[in-house]
């Protein structure tokens, strides 16, 4: 089914990504800072709505930036610097990759929060207990991909110094013909 899907090209582009990316300082800090928000929410069960307001306008906001950001990176990938990568051995979609991860995550925020945002009000169903358990785990759906696309906007920044030195050297250096 996912071949068949236009997010098949996509999935290979973030598939190198998946198992680096939980080992790095943004997905821990965003965990940590998701269990905080948990238990604030726990505590003060009417913080969920700010929680979400915030959420939602941050998950925007990045989701248009990056988008922006990949769009001025791949329109500098001009056929020289894509011949020169080429000749290196480098695949141009590694340096669109953070980009693409933190869009991704972002389009999953904030459809995890159109969900949470859809459900019943806890209190209706279950004990107060239960109901606050089920805050703070809505309250960790919401902040969790928050959290980690605002911090992954430092890897983005990263590839982006990473690819404008890369930029700079190709004009450079000119690479011999393989002819």
């Amino acid at each position: 089914m996912l071949s068949r899907s236009g997010t098949s090209h996509l999935y290979v582009a973030l598939r190198p990504l998946f198992v680096d990316s939980f080992r790095q300082f943004d997905f821990v800090l965003a965990l940590l800072g998701t269990v905080l928000a948990a238990v604030r929410v726990y505590f003060s069960p009417s913080s969920l709505e700010v929680l979400q307001e915030l959420s939602g306008a941050l998950l925007g906001i990045v989701l248009g930036a990056v988008l922006a950001g990949a769009a001025i990176q791949a329109a500098f990938m001009d056929p020289e610097l894509l011949r020169n990568l080429y000749r290196i051995g480098r695949d141009p979609i590694r340096y669109l990759r953070p980009f693409l991860f933190t869009a991704t995550l972002a389009v999953l925020g904030l459809l995890a929060s159109f969900v949470v945002a859809l459900l019943p009000p806890p209190a209706v169903f279950l004990s107060d207990a239960e109901a606050r358990l089920t805050v703070a785990a809505a309250a960790m759906v919401v902040t969790f991909p928050a959290l980690w696309c605002v911090l992954s906007l430092l890897p983005c920044m990263g590839m982006l110094v990473q690819f404008v030195g890369l930029k700079s050297d190709s004009a450079l250096v000119e690479l011999p013909d393989d002819d």
